[in-house]
């Protein structure tokens, strides 16, 4: 199975719950969302810390809202940095999605991003691509004894 984390801020909700209905309707892709995943009763930030650390794909919704946004989506990002950092450099963890065009955080420069405008199905398509591909990244329990707990 597939894991695949999906951060966004609260006014790109609408395009988050959409790419997550698409993921999973695939076999064997397993997305999370907080909107959909997240228990009542759970401690919401080390379940999302847990849930990043296993997942083999980290998609970053990317919009004027959220660039600029501190707080959680920027924990988030963070983490998924951190991860990516000590990955082989080969192998695709991190994956920017541009909602609208919006500059990158510094930090996501390197790394190639989509656009999910003006054409979202275009965006869609590619993000699917990855995500979809035979298993062949490096898995959740080699990632997870880089993140400092």
């Amino acid at each position: 199975m597939t894991k695949v984390f999906i951060s966004y801020v609260r006014k790109d909700q609408v395009v988050a719950l959409e790419l997550y209905k698409t993921l999973k309707s695939i076999p064997k892709v397993k997305p999370w969302i907080d909107e959909e995943d997240l228990l009542p009763g759970e401690d919401w930030f080390r379940t999302i810390k847990k849930t990043i650390r296993e997942s083999e794909f980290f998609i970053s919704l990317l919009s004027k809202n959220s660039v600029e946004k501190k707080g959680v989506f920027r924990a988030e990002l963070k983490q998924a940095l951190d991860i990516y950092r000590k990955m082989r450099k080969d192998k695709v963890f991190l994956i920017p999605v541009r909602l609208e065009k919006c500059s990158l955080p510094f930090k996501l420069k390197p790394i190639h991003y989509v656009d999910f405008f003006p054409k979202k199905d275009e965006g869609m398509k590619k993000v699917l691509r990855v995500v979809n591909r035979p298993y062949e990244y490096l898995g959740r329990i080699e990632r997870t004894k880089y993140i400092i707990k």
